[in-house]
């Protein structure tokens, strides 16, 4: 590990100069600059720089591959055990599969063939005595949420209880709003443990949970806390998947074994890939566009405020939402001033990641009810979120 100083001329040639630990330095030809690379960091720590010529770096690296393959082989030895597993079938009764169809017929929407299709192997999978594995790959409203809330209500009408993993506070807020209103006709108790709960509410319901009194929990990784324990998990649903790490994903299945398991994602990643691809879980996926649904067009042109001009217009002129993603903090103040003066009518409000929870929450609240016109923000809005009137990004 190196700092890089810049890029230096000697003779005809250019070099990156980088500094090492110890004064060492080193000129990399720009032709061969592929051999660098950015270092990524973990967390907040601060990189000590490394000696060239030291084994400090072999012995870190060494280290490394050691760590990568103990994750592997804790790995498979989970999935060998979920493969000998037996767990219960949650579904095993004719009133009960009635009324799984009674709840998947007042979906407002006509399912796709897609749907009734991963709709057959979900309730496949709750009436089997293996633990259900199954990755859904679908875009963003082609109705994942829906058959996850199959999964669901099946589970839960059944008497277990269910954990939904989100990576963002915002989304499960979200999913808290939508969980309530598709689940309005049944007395299940959803909760939500995330950034926007304050300690009492978390406390309140972390000891719920563990009484069995909390039929469906929502939230971000402090569900993968030590502290938080279920009286009957019967499903865990992971939404978004790639956005966990392997270690806070595989903390959750070890946990229960023998617990039915429903992963969710627009963008599945190469591992979750292999393992669907290569048997070890099953994948079902959502390729059908919802009726009436149109192509999105995606354009790549030179940044220019004419034309960010023309594409809100359009979308204000036909009473849509728009995202407007510029993901610099330090300067995102002076973008929004610029829309305000491009659109003096237009509502226009900003959210990232460093404003407060209170804010935040009530900044995206509003954009979901249609209260804000322009969303300016980061990329904390790239989780699934599924705002119908936002057209335009």
């Amino acid at each position: 590990i190196g700092i890089f100083k810049g890029v230096v001329s000697k003779g005809k040639e250019e070099y990156l100069e980088i500094d090492y630990a110890k004064e060492d330095r080193l000129f990399v030809p720009l032709k061969t600059a592929g051999k660098v690379s950015k270092y990524i960091g973990a967390g907040k720590r601060k990189p000590v720089l490394t000696g060239l010529n030291s084994g400090v770096w072999k012995r870190i690296s060494k280290r490394a591959k050691e760590r990568a393959e103990d994750i592997a082989k804790e790995l498979i030895q989970l999935y060998a055990m979920r493969e000998i597993s037996s767990i219960e079938p949650v579904l095993d009764n004719a009133d009960e599969l009635n009324e799984f169809w009674k709840f998947t017929d007042s979906f407002e929407f006509k399912d796709t063939d897609d749907q009734i299709l991963i709709t057959r192997q979900l309730l496949d999978d709750l009436q089997s005595t293996k633990p259900m594995d199954r990755l859904l790959v679908g875009d963003v409203g082609f109705g994942k949420t829906e058959l996850a809330l199959r999964a669901i209500f099946a589970t839960v009408n059944a008497g277990y209880q269910v954990a939904v993993l989100a990576p963002t506070t915002i989304l499960v807020q979200q999913h808290l709003e939508v969980f309530k209103k598709r689940f309005s006709e049944y007395a299940f108790e959803i909760r939500s443990l995330s950034r926007f709960s304050n300690e009492q509410e978390k406390e309140e319901t972390i000891s719920l949970l563990e009484k069995g009194k909390v039929d469906i929990v929502i939230g971000t990784h402090s569900l993968i806390s030590g502290k938080v324990k279920f009286k009957n998990l019967g499903l865990l649903v992971i939404d978004e998947e790639q956005k966990f790490g392997v270690k806070q994903k595989e903390k959750l299945k070890e946990a229960r074994v023998n617990t039915n398991i429903l992963s969710m994602t627009a963008t599945p990643i190469p591992r979750t890939l292999n393992m669907a691809l290569s048997g070890v879980r099953d994948i079902s996926v959502l390729a059908t566009p919802p009726e009436g649904r149109k192509e999105i067009m995606n354009m790549v042109e030179k940044f220019s405020w004419d034309m960010v001009f023309k594409a809100v217009k359009q979308e204000l002129d036909r009473h849509g939402q728009i995202y407007f993603l510029h993901n610099r903090v330090e300067n995102i103040e002076s973008v929004y001033d610029r829309l305000n003066r491009l659109f003096p009518q237009a509502r226009i409000a900003v959210a990232h990641g460093q404003m407060g929870v209170q804010r935040l929450s009530d900044t995206m609240s509003k954009f979901i009810k249609g209260d804000i016109d322009i969303l300016l923000c980061t990329t904390i809005i790239e989780n699934g979120l599924d705002i119908q009137s936002a057209n335009t990004l």
